[in-house]
């Protein structure tokens, strides 16, 4: 998944958690819910990604950001994945 299809689930994510604080009952439980378990899958999709991208110790931090606040967790994420992807270091070959 590719960094405008992070950004939009962040946003799904986010669009959750606003729906999850405004309603009560089922909706709210519902949302929530939802709104914990994408939280969860972009923590691990965005820690993945700004690997690839050269960030070595801020993707953990991005990551765990989207559990406590998906919204810091999405500007956090959109801050930062402006870099490109690194290319993978090939062996030298002789």
């Amino acid at each position: 998944m590719g960094r405008s299809g992070l950004l939009a689930l962040s946003v799904v994510d986010c669009i959750f958690g606003v729906v999850a604080l405004s309603t009560s009952g089922t909706v709210s439980d519902i949302s929530l819910g939802l709104n914990f378990t994408l939280a969860a899958l972009l923590m691990v999709l965005t820690w993945q990604d700004l690997r690839t991208r050269g960030w070595t110790w801020q993707a953990p931090i991005v990551g765990v950001s989207y559990l406590a606040a998906p919204l810091v967790g999405l500007v956090l994420y959109a801050l930062a994945s402006g870099r490109d992807r690194r290319e993978p270091i090939a062996g030298a070959t002789a």
